[in-house]
């Protein structure tokens, strides 16, 4: 209640006048008191109480007006400063409190608080803003001609808020152009309705296409400050109009897409049906599928052999689609500005033609049902057509050439139309509407390529400025950016089936493997190179051939197919040449041949008896590809089958010849053929089982033709030869072959005479080497599939001109190729553990070693002697020979090593040799040997194209692991059967029994009867006597022939 009394009904300025009024009072009764207390020193002072007079200050009064109120009459703040954070003050200040001045010292670099000075102003609150000019001037000027403005301090807008719904806040700077169109025909209407002959008069404005009229010569004349009404200096001379005549015609000419010679030629849209009816007689239309064709394809087969050229276009070809689903029909686009659509399964013959297009057509695309396709060409036209009545529904065009166009694949879309420019744009038309809805203008070059991904919600583009690019569908923003400095223009890209990857082909001759992923990372693992020219074929490309590779085994070419040799570079997507379309096929009559399993390995492997298994299951019968087995009496070295082997399943190719006789990959050729046809013809399978790899080439890929030489050229280079061998001059020898005209001859193993003499009597039969004759493996190529051959690249001019010279051929047969191997330890410990098994028994691999040295021969002489394990032993009995048959334990033991050593280094060059044969499928035969039986078995009654070897049965032909090059480096030689001195006892008995007696030098007038009666007929029948012959007398023998 005190507090609610103390206020009263005056208002605050009464209040104020009465307490200034007391104050002044106050004063004056003091004052008086006081000159009268000083004025009567001898008055009492008990009478009135101490009087305290104020003290005086010599100090000036500061006010702290900012901080605190200060009370009149005090020289101090009675009231709470006030803390300069707060937004609201509980009193009324006053107008000289406000802005009464500050004293005291200022920070001079502060910015905040007391130093900073008072913002209020009598208008206002002052407060620094940042503001750019141009932002200012447009709501200045704005504010000015239509009364609003943005709001500085938020996003509302201050002024005429009628007007600036009218307007939809549109500022002097941002008038759209149908307004600011809109404001120029009503400044032209305007003179018009006031003065007619200002109407009549032309606008310089317009677009004016004729650069001979006045009208034309006074807008390019016009300076852009010059007013409206400027008049024409001077007319045109006859000369000048007609030049400006010819310029206008060209100009005009180019616009339209001519080359401008001559007039005009106006292009109407037709088509022409070339078939004997439109409409079957249950009323189907040609572009039905056919009833027996399927609706997919569910397996892709590498080309094999040509089937059909459809020839009709008088240009090249650019394009080639095949009808969506079905396949059934064939749609090109030529050079020759035609579009032509082909049966595929009947006649073969052209369905119709569509002509529209003034220039070559550059790319065409069906939609998802086939029945209508875009085309797009030169003429810088893109035009709709129906398929089945050739007629033009609709035509796009930007006055730019399109270079891809793609139809969105959903089936909701198929009206939404995406086009790459060679204005660096990609263009997105409604084709119901025929307007543009949307353009993609980041790439810096000419659009190649466009590829739908991820559920067609988003695409890819490649461009001439080596990159590519990510677009979210309809969103004119790159999600992902692609370019790195080492790459080159990507023209073509395919999608794999399944959308995960795509295939890029690059313009360095190489094709790029991208994830379709949320990152789209190059997989650097897969990259398909083998191109001589940079062409534009993804997974089927190439320059001279088309090199087709198989995705899902990396870096692997399926084969090369030699189509036409003037293989053109462009960039489309498509592999035909010159005027024709040729298509190749594989599995049109792959059933009709013949299959031949052929099984290879290293020695020591159990290739003998995988073959020997699989023949019992098959009904078989196996044809030998040993090079060693095929000479009688070498049955333990060369590891022939028993002879219960041997009947249980026929054999060829085995014990056909005298350890003498030479023996070569073109008479393994003729043997192995005969064999296979004589084996067919008894309803049974043919098996191939052995490790020469050259004569496996041959049998799988041909025998090339070699010229025989004559008997004469061959007495001769027997002459010439018989000298240098006798003395052991092999270098002098090989340096006479090189001279002839085979440098290769370098390369040659030491020693082997047979090889050398051959290429002496090829050169001197044909004057070519005899590389010139190889087999024609070069032209088949790289060939993953079990039915085709492999190769690795194209290294050069040289190869171009052997690959047009041995174009590529069909196969004879069709091959099902497996190579047994299993890791490198393991095949060495077996091998080690063979050698000793064949050293165990001394009638083995000794005895026939020792045999062939009692009949004549010496080690490395020809293929027989040069056997591994037959050389080392022959070697090792005529040094026991020499000693009168002794031997030691350390030189058996050394004899062992050097055994064991080289059948590890042959495994290893074998293994070598068939990595690069890429027909081979590799199995492990550390797999229990039941399922590779199984397997081979159940491959051979597939009648699918693919063979998949399952993943428990695979191995790996490539590097080795780190574990397993650690393991290489390491591994010893641990036998097993001869560990110490006392396990070769029983051997070297035997060596001194048998070979003391044996004298190893020869005598020259010694004489040996080397060739019984029906060996030499044998001899003369192959016509390999005269060699065996001279080479015996090459050695200083005598041979003794009797009747």
């Amino acid at each position: 209640m005190d507090l609610l009394q103390s206020y009263g009904d005056k208002s605050d300025e009464e209040d104020g006048e009465e307490s200034r009024r007391e104050e002044g009072e106050g004063k004056g009764k003091g004052g008086g008191e006081a000159e009268e207390a000083a004025a009567s020193p001898d008055s009492d002072s008990s009478s009135s109480p101490p009087r305290v007079l104020p003290a005086k200050s010599a100090a000036p009064r500061v006010d702290d007006t900012a901080l605190a109120l200060a009370t009149a009459g005090t020289s101090c703040s009675l009231h709470r400063p006030i803390d300069p954070g707060q937004h609201a003050v509980a009193f009324n200040p006053t107008y000289d409190q406000l802005w009464a001045p500050i004293y005291g010292p200022a920070h001079p670099f502060s910015k905040d608080g007391v130093p900073q000075g008072m913002r209020n102003h009598k208008l206002g609150f002052v407060e620094d803003a940042s503001i750019q000019p141009f932002l200012f001037d447009e709501q200045y000027n704005t504010f000015h001609k239509y009364g609003y403005a943005a709001d500085p301090s938020g996003i509302d807008y201050v002024g005429d808020l009628d007007t600036l719904e009218r307007n939809q806040a549109l500022s002097v700077y941002n008038i759209p152009q149908q307004e600011q169109k809109r404001r120029r025909i009503q400044m032209k209407a305007a003179p018009a309705e006031e003065d007619p002959d200002t109407a009549a008069a032309p606008d310089p404005d317009t677009d004016v296409d004729n650069p001979a009229s006045e009208e034309w010569i006074l807008k390019n004349r016009k300076s852009p400050w010059a007013g409206k009404k400027e008049v024409v200096q001077g007319e045109l001379t006859e000369e000048q109009k007609k030049y400006a005549e010819e310029h206008a015609a060209k100009k005009a000419e180019k616009e339209r897409g001519g080359e401008g010679r001559g007039d005009r030629v106006e292009h109407v849209d037709k088509s022409t049906f070339h078939g004997k009816e439109e409409r079957d007689y249950q009323g189907r239309s040609w572009l039905a599928p056919p009833k027996d064709a399927k609706a997919a394809n569910d397996h892709c087969y590498i080309p094999k052999r040509w089937v059909h050229t459809w020839s009709g276009h008088t240009k090249g070809v650019a394009a080639i689609r095949f009808f969506p689903k079905h396949g059934h029909l064939l749609l090109s686009a030529g050079m020759d500005s035609k579009v032509k659509i082909w049966d595929v399964f009947n006649s073969g013959k052209c369905m119709r033609t569509y002509m529209g297009h003034s220039k070559a057509v550059r790319d065409i695309c069906f939609s998802n049902d086939g029945t209508k396709f875009l085309s797009a060409g030169y003429d810088k036209h893109i035009k709709y057509w129906d398929t089945e009545t050739g007629k033009v529904i609709s035509t796009f065009s930007t006055g730019k050439i399109p270079y891809v166009m793609k139809l969105n694949p959903d089936e909701d879309k198929q009206n939404i139309l995406l086009a790459g420019m060679s204005d660096k744009k990609i263009v997105q038309w409604d084709m119901n509407s025929g307007e543009i809805t949307q353009e993609y203008d980041q790439h810096l070059g000419a659009v190649n390529t466009i590829t739908f991904v991820d559920n067609n919600r988003r695409f890819v583009t490649s461009s001439d400025d080596k990159s590519l690019r990510v677009w979210e569908f309809g969103i004119p923003v790159v999600i992902k950016y692609i370019s790195e400095p080492h790459m080159h223009s990507m023209p073509s890209i395919a999608l794999h089936p399944n959308s995960n990857w795509l295939a890029a082909q690059s313009l360095d001759n190489q094709i790029l493997i991208y994830s379709t992923k949320e990152r789209f990372q190059l997989n650097k693992k897969k990259r398909f190179a083998g191109h001589i020219v940079a062409d534009v074929l993804p997974l089927m490309s190439g320059g001279v051939g088309l090199p087709a590779w198989r995705m899902r085994f990396a870096l692997k070419m399926k084969r090369n197919l030699v189509l036409h040799y003037s293989l053109r570079q462009s960039s489309m997507s498509s592999f035909c040449l010159r005027n024709n379309l040729t298509t190749s096929c594989s599995s049109a009559d792959h059933n009709k041949k013949s299959k031949v399993i052929v099984i290879s390995g290293p020695t020591g492997a159990g290739k003998s008896r995988l073959a020997l298994e699989i023949a019992k299951k098959l009904d078989g019968e196996i044809i030998s590809a040993d090079s060693v087995q095929v000479y009688r009496g070498l049955d333990i070295g060369s590891a022939k089958p028993s002879v219960t082997d041997r009947r249980e399943v026929p054999h060829h190719l085995i014990d056909i010849l005298h350890p003498s006789e030479d023996y070569s990959a073109g008479k393994f050729f003729e043997d192995a053929r005969k064999a296979t046809q004589d084996i067919l013809g008894k309803g049974r399978v043919p098996i191939v089982a052995g490790g020469t790899g050259l004569y496996l080439r041959w049998y799988i890929y041909g025998k090339p033709a070699v010229p025989k030489a004559s008997t004469e050229i061959t007495s001769e280079v027997c002459s010439e030869l018989m000298d240098l061998q006798r003395n052991g001059q092999w270098d002098a020898a090989v340096d006479l072959v090189v001279k002839a005209g085979d440098p290769k001859a370098w390369f040659f193993p030491e020693n082997n005479w047979y090889r050398l003499r051959r290429s002496l009597e090829i050169i001197r039969s044909s004057g070519s080497p005899p590389s010139a004759f190889s087999v024609p493996y070069d032209s088949f190529r790289e060939q993953l599939d079990l039915r085709l051959s492999g190769f690795s690249s194209v290294n050069g001019s040289s190869d171009l001109n052997n690959l047009q010279e041995n174009p590529a051929k069909d196969l004879d047969y069709e091959f099902i190729c497996l190579f047994l191997s299993s890791p490198r330890v393991a095949l060495y410990r077996s091998i080690d553990l063979r050698c000793e098994e064949m050293l165990m028994d001394p009638e083995g691999l000794l005895s026939e070693a020792s045999w062939l040295l009692d009949i004549g021969l010496h080690p490395n002489i020809n293929s027989a002697t040069r056997a591994i394990g037959y050389r080392q032993a022959m070697e090792y009995l005529l040094s026991c020979r020499e000693q009168g048959g002794k031997s030691s334990p350390e030189e058996f033991y050394a004899f062992l090593y050097e055994f064991q050593k080289a059948s590890r280094n042959f495994a290893k060059r074998q293994m070598t040799w068939f990595r690069n044969e890429l027909i081979y499928n590799w199995l492990d035969a550390s797999q229990p040997f039941e399922k590779v039986i199984d397997f081979i078995c159940n491959a051979y009654h597939d009648q699918s194209w693919e063979l998949a070897v399952p993943e428990s049965l695979k191995m790996k032909k490539d590097n080795n692991g780190h574990q397993e090059t650690s393991e290489l480096k390491s591994y010893r030689t641990k036998n097993k059967l001869f560990i110490g001195d006392h396990d070769c006892h029983h051997v070297l008995n035997w060596i001194r029994r048998t070979q003391a007696a044996i004298s190893s030098m020869i005598g020259d007038e010694e004489c040996y009867n080397c060739l019984d009666q029906a060996s030499f007929n044998n001899a003369l029948r192959k016509k390999s006597f005269l060699a065996y012959f001279m080479s015996l007398l090459s050695m200083g023998y005598v041979v003794l022939v009797s009747n």
